[in-house]
C-alpha cells in the first residue's frame, strides 16, 4: 500500500545560504573507510522529448541564473529537463534525446512497482513529454516520499547496474566493483562533485580515486558496504575527516 505525504514544494527547492566551501584538498582520504556501493534505484528512462525538452540552464533565483547545466558542442545550451535532487539541495539536468536516464536513489521494490505502474497508466513512453516527466518524478517525490534524484544516461546504466526484477525493467542495484574511500564531515558545508551539493546537517564525502562528491549520512550507511578482508559487510562506523 502507497500512503500520500503532503510535502511542501516550495522547501524542496530551496537552496540553503552561508555553507562554507569545504577544502578537499586537506582530507586524506587514505584514512577514509574502504566501501561499495550497494544502493537500489529505479532508473527513470527520459524519452527523446519534443523539441528536446526545456533549456538546460540554472533556474531564476539561482547564483548562476541563466548559464548553461549542460551543452551542446558549439557551447549552446542543450535540451531537456531541469530538476532538484532534495538530499543534496543541488539542481540537476538532463538531457531530452533519449539517451539520459534520471536515477531515484534508495528505492525498494514495492516503490519501483508503484512508479512502474504509474508509467505505464499515464502513457509515460507512448506519449513522451516534459510534462511526463516532472510527473513521475512529483509522484515518486510526493506519494512515495522518494526525494533523492540525480542524472545519469542509459549507458552507465548498462555498465553499473544490474536489474533486480524481470517483471520491472528499471528497478536495479549498483553492481560496480569500484572501491571508494568515506570519510564524515560533522559540520555543514558544500561541495562541487558533479554538480554543486549543500549539506547543512553535515554529511559523508566520498573519493573513487579521480572524484570526490558528498553524499547523505543516512544514504550511505544503509546502502553502502564496509570492505573488511575482503568481505562486503554492514559499516559500523565512520572515520571522521579531522
Amino acid at each position: 500500500m502507497v500512503s500520500r505525504t503532503n510535502v511542501s514544494v516550495t522547501s524542496l527547492t530551496t537552496v540553503p545560504s552561508g555553507l562554507e566551501p569545504i577544502d578537499v584538498s586537506k582530507l586524506d582520504f587514505s584514512r577514509g573507510l574502504e566501501c561499495v556501493n550497494r544502493t537500489e534505484r529505479f532508473a527513470l528512462p527520459v524519452p527523446q522529448l519534443p523539441d528536446g525538452g526545456e533549456l538546460l540552464v540554472f533556474p531564476d533565483g539561482t547564483p548562476k541564473a541563466g548559464e548553461p547545466m549542460k551543452t551542446m558542442p558549439d557551447g549552446s545550451p542543450a535540451r531537456g529537463v531541469v530538476f532538484f535532487n532534495c538530499k543534496d539541495q543541488a539542481w540537476q539536468a538532463v538531457r531530452g534525446d533519449g539517451s539520459g536516464v534520471i536515477i531515484i536513489n534508495e528505492v525498494t521494490a514495492g516503490q519501483a512497482q508503484a512508479i512502474h505502474e504509474r508509467m505505464v497508466a499515464k502513457g509515460y513512453l507512448t506519449t513522451p513529454s516534459i510534462e511526463g516527466v516532472r510527473e513521475i518524478l512529483e509522484f515518486s517525490r510526493d506519494v512515495l516520499s522518494l526525494v533523492d534524484f540525480f542524472n545519469s544516461n542509459v549507458d552507465s546504466v548498462k555498465k553499473n547496474l544490474r536489474l533486480m526484477d524481470e517483471s520491472n525493467p528499471y528497478y536495479y542495484q549498483v553492481s560496480k566493483d569500484v572501491k571508494h574511500r568515506a570519510l564524515y564531515v560533522p559540520q555543514s558545508f558544500t561541495i562541487d562533485g558533479p554538480v554543486q551539493q549543500h549539506y547543512p546537517k553535515g554529511a559523508v564525502v566520498l573519493n573513487d580515486g579521480p572524484n570526490t562528491w558528498g553524499i547523505d549520512t543516512g544514504v550511505f550507511m544503509r546502502n553502502f558496504k564496509e570492505i573488511r578482508a575482503g568481505i562486503e559487510v554492514p559499516i559500523r562506523e565512520l572515520p571522521p575527516a579531522i
